[in-house]
This record gives C-alpha cells, sequence and structure tokens, in this order.
C-alpha cells in the first residue's frame, strides 16, 4: 500500500501526529509505504487570510485572536531553532522536513493544498490513499479523486461529540471527562464520512487546551496507523456513528470569556519551552 500523507506546518499538534505515525511499527510490519508528504504553510498576509483574521476578531474578539496567533508563531520558533541547540536525541518536535528527511520521504511545501503542484506531486506517485492529518485547508474533489482507493482523516476528537475547528478548546470548554480522536473515509463534506476507527482518553480536570491538542494528536497519528491497516487486510467497513454532534467553530466572545471565569487556561508557562 502506497499512501501520500497531508499535514500543516509549524503547527505542534500535526508535528506529533505525524511523528507518532511515521514511527509506528505497524507501518513496516504490513508493508504501508508513505511515498510522500505535503505540509501546507500559512497563506502570509493575502486578501484571504487578512478577511478571515477579520472574522475571527470579530467573533472571538482580539485576545483571543492575539492568543491564537501569538502561541503559533512561538511554537513555530521554537521548533525552528530547536534543531540548532537541542540534540536530536532529546527533542519532542521537530519540523514536518526533518521528519521527512529522516524517513527518506518526498517532501513538498506549499500554501495552497488544491494547487497545481500539490496534484502534480501526488499523481506522479499514484498513491492507493491521502491521508489527511490535521489539515487547516479544505481538499477540493480533483485532489481527493486522485488516490486509487480514497482518502482518511485524522479528527482530534469523537465525532459524536465534535466535528468542526477548536476541539481541544470546546473539550475543555464544555468539562467533558473524555475525548478521543477519530479516524474517518473523506468525503466533500468536512468532518464527515464513516468511522474506521476511534479511541478515547481521560480529560484531566488540571488539563488546558495544549494538553488536550498533543493526547489528541499522538493518539490520532497512531489511529491512523492501525486505520491503514484494517484497509490494507479489508477489515475496514466503516460505521456511521449513533448521532452526530454539530459543527463547531470558534468561540464568540462570550463563550472566550466564560473560558476565562472558570478557571480554564490555554496552556501552561511551563509547556511554552517544551521542544
Amino acid at each position: 500500500m502506497r499512501v501520500i500523507v497531508l499535514t500543516s506546518n509549524y503547527y505542534l499538534a500535526a508535528n506529533v501526529a505525524l511523528k507518532a505515525f511515521l514511527k509506528h511499527k505497524l507501518l513496516r510490519k504490513h508493508k504501508i509505504e508513505v511515498t510522500g508528504i505535503i505540509a501546507v504553510s500559512n497563506a502570509g498576509c493575502s486578501a484571504k487570510t487578512i478577511k478571515k483574521g477579520w472574522n475571527f476578531i470579530n467573533r472571538s474578539g482580539s485576545l483571543f485572536f492575539l492568543k491564537v496567533i501569538l502561541l503559533s508563531i512561538w511554537q513555530k520558533w521554537i521548533i525552528k531553532f530547536a534543531r540548532f541547540f537541542v540534540p536530536n536525541s532529546v527533542r519532542e518536535f521537530f519540523e514536518i522536513e526533518e521528519l521527512a528527511e529522516h524517513h527518506n520521504i518526498a517532501y513538498l511545501e506549499t500554501d495552497n493544498i488544491n494547487s497545481q503542484e500539490v496534484y502534480d506531486f501526488i499523481h506522479e506517485r499514484t498513491p492507493d490513499y491521502l491521508v489527511s492529518s490535521l489539515l487547516l485547508q479544505i481538499i477540493k474533489p480533483h485532489i481527493l479523486a486522485l488516490p486509487t482507493k480514497g482518502g482518511i482523516n485524522f479528527h482530534p476528537a469523537l465525532f459524536k461529540d465534535h466535528r468542526g475547528t477548536f476541539a481541544n478548546f470546546w473539550t475543555i470548554f464544555k468539562n467533558l471527562r473524555h475525548t478521543g480522536a477519530t479516524v474517518h473515509f473523506m468525503t466533500d463534506k468536512v468532518d464527515d464520512g464513516k468511522i474506521i476507527v476511534q479511541r478515547k482518553f481521560m480529560v484531566k480536570k488540571s488539563d488546558t487546551m495544549f494538553d488536550v491538542n498533543i493526547k489528541s494528536a499522538q493518539l490520532g497519528g497512531n489511529l491512523l496507523a492501525k486505520a491503514l491497516v484494517k484497509l490494507n487486510k479489508n477489515e475496514a467497513r466503516g460505521i456511521l456513528p449513533k448521532r452526530w454532534s454539530r459543527m463547531f467553530t470558534v468561540p464568540t466572545w462570550q463563550e472566550v470569556r466564560e473560558f476565562v471565569k472558570k478557571g480554564k487556561e490555554f496552556i501552561k508557562s511551563k509547556d511554552l519551552f517544551r521542544i
């Protein structure tokens, strides 16, 4: 089986999920070959990006927007520069390109997952499946149609509790005692398709958004490998959830304020320096 992974660059959870996936022993045992990794980076200050940012501010407030953006920038530079002063043997996080190099996998960085260069990259390698792991862009049908057998996606929550964005925020906000990860068949709709495998984990009262993000990413990377084994053995029947959650989006500023009033945290200070 040949697969190509689609993921996001400089997004810490995406790095964690990809690392867990690539090192999983099931890939080698069942001869699952990752023939390419495509990492999507932010599109800079394009008109579309600015509009999305403005809509984010209008809905969630400037403070929440700044926290999300500044944390993203901080994590990007921590990942980027850790390679120069921390030995690989003790590092926890790696750039996507580093992981590709380490596993000798062809790598492409882009700002548009639906571009011609992405189409050509996938077409040349004729994968059986596309594997989407925390990809922050919507894949259009002409890309999704390229693999010979289809596409699967890792979603960082249980479908019955959450579909859409900011799963870590809503898990903490709703005081869920459990969340998890879901791997499902991709369709042309967001967070849709039959479930191949899903697992849950316990959420501690002390967990932050960061903690939930990392735990779900680690679990999701492992589940992607297990899902591909099921597909390779023709054992992935795919099931629909007993109930569908509503589609969540970015929180409103009122919900952000309530989050803070409840004493919930985005990230602990010590986690800002994890490398």
